[in-house]
């Protein structure tokens, strides 16, 4: 019998770690993290960017483009 993997429950735990390996790790230079992420999980860059968008959106991460960093937010 085959088992059926959800996308969404995919995407979930994708996510979830992307924000796991930021948290407590300080500035993390932004296109190291994405290769690491590309390296561990087989994500492309673009996926990738989608995930820290989602974080982004949430308030959980903090991605700044011109200083080529991404970073955990704290709560305040």
């Amino acid at each position: 019998m085959s088992q059926r993997t959800d996308t969404g429950v995919l995407k979930r735990e994708r996510i979830r770690k992307i924000h796991v390996m930021l948290q407590g790790a300080g500035d993390v230079e932004l296109s190291r993290f994405i290769a690491t992420i590309e390296y561990q999980m087989g994500l492309t860059p673009i996926k990738v960017r989608e995930y820290l968008g989602v974080l982004e959106r949430l308030n959980l991460v903090e991605v700044d483009e011109a200083a080529n960093t991404v970073r955990e937010v704290k709560p305040v």
